[in-house]
């Protein structure tokens, strides 16, 4: 069988506009995005897959550009603010994938930033991240949990940069940015390195780092089974998040308030 999902534009009565189908797919539209530069993104979480669809003016048509592979569930929950997206897999060794979307042309991959491992099948079910990308919070509903991570950047320079992680270019001065591979030295191109680089070039390191959980139970506000994280949204800066237990004797959502952190000059 097939499953196909619809798109559809704006207007004063929203019409269907294309419809993009996959072959063989139980689960397509498991998670889906949309973004100028992005185009359309479509989980296929039966098949541990996520397509990113592009229109194609010479055959009128969606057609994938990029197919990112994972576990079965990978596909799972999409959640995204600018330019930067979190995809998750929910299965028993539940993990989420970061990624980058270089920003030079619309046909430029989405880059893997970083993978965000843990145990429970439920890590990931649910996934909010702040406007401004400084915060991501992601549920893990069996355990009336919500984890709280926080961007952390690194400049680095040229002569310093470690293989096998993602750098995003912010200065290329004389350093050869696709000698360690990058696809253009452009400043704002997301690369892999694969070397530690020569030149006056900088890039920097972009990491989510771990910073505290948001434990249902232990606030005395859950109990198990309650599904806290169920569902969960936040604001432009993280600031406010809004945690779903819809399975709680009179059902219930908690909305708290990070409190600032402060840091010494």
């Amino acid at each position: 069988s097939s499953h196909d999902r619809g798109v559809y534009r704006k207007s004063l009565n929203y019409k269907q506009d294309q419809q993009i189908t996959q072959t063989l797919s139980e689960s397509l539209g498991s998670a889906v995005a949309v973004g100028q530069q992005l185009g359309y993104l479509v989980g296929d979480a039966d098949a541990g897959k996520v397509y990113r669809y592009l229109y194609n003016d010479l055959f009128e048509q969606y057609q994938v550009n990029q197919t990112l592979t994972g576990v079965v569930t990978f596909g799972s929950t999409i959640e995204y603010a600018g330019d930067i997206y979190a995809i998750s897999a929910t299965s028993g060794s539940g993990y989420i994938r970061l990624y980058q979307l270089q920003n030079t042309t619309i046909s430029d991959d989405l880059v893997l930033i970083q993978t965000i491992s843990t145990t429970g099948a439920s890590f990931g079910s649910a996934m909010a991240m702040s406007g401004d990308q400084k915060w991501l919070y992601v549920a893990k509903p069996d355990d009336n949990t919500v984890e709280v991570y926080k961007q952390r950047y690194l400049p680095t320079q040229a002569g310093y940069f470690t293989s096998t992680k993602t750098y995003r270019i912010t200065e290329v001065g004389t350093t050869d940015f696709t000698a360690i591979g990058a696809t253009s030295n452009d400043v704002g191109v997301c690369f892999i390195a694969s070397g530690a680089g020569t030149g006056t070039g900088s890039a920097i390191e972009i990491t989510y780092e771990y910073v505290t959980v948001i434990d249902g139970d232990a606030l005395g506000f859950t109990v198990s089974g309650d599904n806290f994280g169920k569902s969960i949204s936040t604001d432009y800066y993280g600031d406010c998040v809004v945690i779903s237990a819809p399975n709680k004797d009179v059902g219930a959502i908690v909305t708290g308030k990070r409190a600032p952190i402060v840091t010494g000059k």
